[in-house]
């Protein structure tokens, strides 16, 4: 006849300690799975160049030259976060201030 000590062990065997649970990421869902990562609102070329009031092929090419909001491809199509096109507008604000600023005060290198 086998004895059982508390939790299930047998005697003679060793019980390991329960692992240390993981900690997970909390979202508002009251599902307990793993979280997806959230991107937000997602805008298209066309949204894009409508946001900044600038023709199509004017954010396809910034795109093209790394000069623009930085978007992403699923398949054949280009989508960029509002929150990256939002933070992107207004550091070319910020810097068209600081430009104007430096020629008010007569430095001519700054661009």
């Amino acid at each position: 006849m086998t004895t059982r000590l508390a939790g299930g062990a047998k005697a003679g065997q060793t019980r390991l300690a329960p692992a240390p649970a993981r900690a997970m990421e909390t979202s508002n869902n009251s599902n307990n799975g793993p979280q997806e990562p959230r991107i937000g609102t997602l805008l298209t070329t066309k949204e894009v160049a409508l946001r900044c009031k600038v023709p199509e092929p004017t954010v396809r090419y910034w795109r093209l030259t790394h000069t623009g909001p930085e978007g992403f491809m699923v398949g054949r199509h280009v989508w960029y976060p509002e929150e990256v096109v939002e933070t992107w507008l207004n550091q070319q604000r910020e810097n068209d201030q600081l430009r104007r600023a430096s020629r008010r005060r007569g430095d001519l290198h700054a661009c």
